[in-house]
């Protein structure tokens, strides 16, 4: 597992969601994979469409969070509140 800071987490998600909202002509999509953010706060964080695969969400706010097609296999999000939150229904 990675560790990723809070600016570095910050500067990830602002180009994850220019390269979405610019249909990937600019920006950059976000490459969570792996990574470990357990305690963050990502309430209401645009994250459609994101590689979150094996990421550790444990204990994260999640509410009102858009991960629609983002990768979530084998995430854990054991504790997450995930209260509003858009996740994809089947990704296993």
């Amino acid at each position: 597992m990675r560790k990723i800071s809070k600016e570095e987490l910050k500067q990830i998600l602002e180009k994850h969601k220019i390269y979405i909202t610019t249909s990937g002509k600019e920006g950059e999509r976000a490459y969570l994979s792996w990574a470990d953010l357990r305690g963050a706060n990502l309430s209401w964080a645009y994250l459609e469409g994101a590689y979150l695969e094996g990421i550790n969400l444990e204990g994260v706010n999640l509410r009102g969070a858009d991960l629609k097609e983002a990768n979530i296999k084998e995430a854990n999000l054991e504790g997450a509140n995930l209260e509003g939150a858009i996740v994809p229904k089947n990704n296993s």
